[in-house]
């Protein structure tokens, strides 16, 4: 039976793996799971939890900011990595932005080609052409009760007087560690992922757990040998020994990955056994 059980664990050795994703520590059940995944369908997201903080001292320099990344993100959605992201700066450009537009309109359709172009939209003409520095959109103006954009607040952590936060969200991610790179270089942006943060966490954990297993068990050793002798310490250790080493194979023989919850559960079996 031991050997079989040795054979079986050696077996499951060439399957061991490790898993410390927090995400897949709670089983939800599958009708939750479809209902999740139609809502997000219908309410066009797909997040996972993952987004950028851009912070900046004031909202013009965090606009800018997110123009910047939102760049880099749109590569990354042209191919394939990210299925689409919001952020303030996507609804409510920079003023440096609005002003290039306005020229760039101006350049390329002229007065006669916006009157046109008023007209196939069904809207009034305007009788002059906009003034550089005003008829800018502002974040704020945006953000007023009754407007149409006042969701944008939801991305607006803080817009103040002091530093400005915003967010910018991050739909549909395939290629995690892409995304995560690209706000690499810009300063005020950083990437947020909590759960993998924290799964990191749970890895590190996991291989300190596992230390002091090891730790554990060479302390145990000598001192069993000077109160019961070598051979009765070797009887003694052998059962929790075998349990904590078998154990790993035989739960990766069922296709379950090693966890830092594993660990403290074998820590908790040396321990026990030789007591």
């Amino acid at each position: 039976g031991v050997v079989t059980v040795v054979l079986l664990a050696g077996i499951g050795l060439a399957r061991f793996h490790t898993d410390d994703d927090v995400r897949r520590m709670q089983a939800l059940s599958p009708d939750l799971l479809s209902q999740q995944a139609r809502l997000q369908a219908l309410i066009g997201s797909q997040g996972g939890g993952q987004f950028f903080l851009v912070s900046a001292p004031d909202t013009e320099t965090a606009l800018r900011t997110e123009e910047v990344l939102g760049d880099r993100l749109r590569g990354l959605v042209a191919s394939g990595a990210l299925a689409g992201f919001r952020s303030p700066a996507r609804y409510v450009p920079s003023a440096e932005r609005q002003r290039e537009n306005r020229a760039l309109i101006d350049r390329e359709l002229g007065d006669t080609a916006r009157r046109e172009q008023f007209r196939r939209l069904g809207l009034p003409a305007p009788d002059t052409a906009p003034d550089d520095d005003t008829h800018v959109l502002t974040l704020a103006e945006a953000m007023r009760p009754g407007s149409p954009l006042g969701f944008l607040s939801l991305l607006v952590l803080n817009d103040g007087h002091g530093d400005v936060t915003h967010v910018v969200m991050l739909n549909g991610i395939h290629r995690l560690n892409a995304v995560a790179a690209a706000g690499s270089g810009i300063q005020g942006v950083r990437f947020v992922d909590a759960a993998g943060s924290f799964s990191a966490l749970l890895g590190k954990y996991r291989n300190r757990a596992m230390a002091l297993l090891a730790l554990s068990a060479l302390l145990m050793a000598p001192l069993l040998a000077c109160r019961y002798g070598p051979r009765r310490t070797f009887w003694i250790m052998l059962p929790p020994v075998l349990a904590v080493a078998l154990t790993p194979g035989l739960r990766a023989l069922l296709g379950d990955g090693f966890t830092f919850f594993d660990g403290i559960a074998l820590v908790l079996i040396l321990s026990v056994g030789v007591d």
